[in-house]
C-alpha cells in the first residue's frame, strides 16, 4: 500500500513526539515546538531547519515507489509539474519537506488549544481597561459653539428641490 500524506504526517508527528531536541536532552521535538507557539506565537527559524532536517532524514529512507507516490499526491507536484514531468530525486524530497514540515505544524498547532497562544478577549479588555486613564478633564464646551457642526440652523436644508 502506498505512502500518503496524511500517513506521513501521522508517522512524522510519532517522530516527533519520541525524537529529543538535541539541544535540550530532556525534551522532544514535539515539546519545544509546542512550546515555542503557545509562548511566542511562532517559531524560530532554527528549530524549524532542525525539524525540516528530521523530515528529511526521513524522507530519504524512503523507498523510491514510495517517495514517487507521496510526491505526486503533494499540492506543489500537482501545482509545478505536469504528468510527464518529475524533478530528481533531491528537489522532491526537499519540496516534500516542506509541505510535510506544513502539514507537521498544522498539527501541533491544532494539538494545542487557542487560549494558550491567543490572549483571552477579558484579558485583553482587562488590560487596555487598566492602560487607559481617562481620568483628564473633558472640554464639554468643544462642540458648543454654533459655527463648528450645526450651520444648518433651520430645516430647512432638505427642502432644496437637488436632494
Amino acid at each position: 500500500m502506498a505512502i500518503t500524506l496524511s500517513k506521513a504526517t501521522n508517522e512524522l508527528v510519532a517522530l516527533l513526539k519520541k525524537e529529543k531536541f538535541p539541544d535540550n536532552k530532556k525534551k522532544t521535538y514535539w515539546n519545544i515546538l509546542s512550546e515555542q507557539i503557545s509562548e511566542d506565537g511562532s517559531w524560530d527559524d532554527d528549530l524549524l531547519d532542525k525539524v525540516k532536517e528530521e523530515i528529511t532524514n526521513w524522507l530519504t529512507k524512503l523507498k523510491k515507489n514510495d517517495l514517487l507516490s507521496l510526491w505526486e499526491e503533494s499540492e506543489t507536484a500537482a501545482e509545478n509539474y505536469s504528468d510527464e514531468d518529475m524533478p530528481d530525486e533531491d528537489v522532491a524530497v526537499d519540496e516534500l519537506g516542506e509541505e510535510l514540515l506544513d502539514l507537521v505544524l498544522d498539527k501541533i498547532e491544532e494539538s494545542i488549544p487557542r487560549e494558550e497562544y491567543y490572549i483571552s478577549e477579558a484579558d485583553n479588555k482587562k488590560k487596555y481597561d487598566e492602560d487607559d486613564d481617562f481620568s483628564g478633564d473633558f472640554d464639554d464646551d468643544l462642540f458648543d459653539d454654533d459655527d463648528d457642526f450645526d450651520d444648518f440652523g433651520d430645516d430647512n436644508y432638505y427642502d432644496d428641490d437637488r436632494y
